[in-house]
């Protein structure tokens, strides 16, 4: 099985270097479709600020990613 938890942190990490558009959509997807699976616990809450200020998306999907990861 998948481990979601280390791929969104890894995602994280990538989007922090590189800021591109796929990492933004990956995570989004991730976080969205497997929230019941994340350990947000285990994910760095400065990459996730930095995710939620920078990532160009939808604001009402920024908006879910926010209460998931809260």
């Amino acid at each position: 099985m998948l481990q979601i938890t280390p791929l969104i942190a890894t995602k994280l990490q990538s989007f922090h270097a590189r800021q591109a558009a796929r990492d933004a959509e990956d995570i989004a997807f991730l976080v969205v479709n497997y929230h019941k699976e994340v350990q947000k616990n285990d994910l760095d809450k400065d990459l996730i600020e930095f995710f939620l200020e920078d990532a160009e998306l939808n604001s009402s999907v920024k908006e879910q990613i926010k209460n998931i990861l809260a």
